[in-house]
């Protein structure tokens, strides 16, 4: 059984939101760092081929745990989960303006991070921590064959 983990500094993890994909520009940058920070850990041995479980820990800075701007933690999993994965050809083009990355890439979205596909996904656990006076982070723990 293999197991990475990696921390995200300074920022929230992509959510997925209503109709909103992670891939569209208001989440690029967000979903850029989580799979380049996945991608430093899972090195030459690529992605998991069979189930996997996900952990995760997000650390947010507010004033409450009701805080509504930090966001839902599910769309944080959903997102995670779905940036992790591959850009699916059926929801059209990948916009070049938002990843301007060439194909070959090893973050371009047409091309999978931790898995092919998030239904491999057979585990989650996850937190949101809320502290006053502390910085956005987030830890992804993934475990699989």
């Amino acid at each position: 059984m293999r197991r990475i983990r990696f921390q995200v500094e300074g920022g929230l993890p992509p959510r997925k939101q209503r109709n909103r994909s992670v891939w569209e520009k208001e989440q690029a940058s967000r979903t850029r760092a989580l799979r380049k920070e996945a991608h430093k850990k899972l090195g030459s041995e690529g992605c998991f081929t069979g189930r996997v479980q996900l952990k995760l820990e997000v650390h947010v800075q507010g004033e409450g745990n009701r805080d509504s701007r930090l966001g839902d933690l599910d769309n944080f999993v959903s997102g995670i989960c779905d940036a992790l994965g591959k850009w699916d050809p059926k929801w059209g083009a990948v916009d070049p303006d938002v990843w301007p990355e060439a194909q070959d890439c090893p973050v371009h979205p047409e091309r999978p991070i931790a898995f092919d596909d998030d239904s491999q996904v057979m585990k989650i656990d996850a937190e949101k921590w809320v502290w006053k006076n502390s910085g956005n982070c987030y830890e992804v723990v993934l475990e699989g064959e």
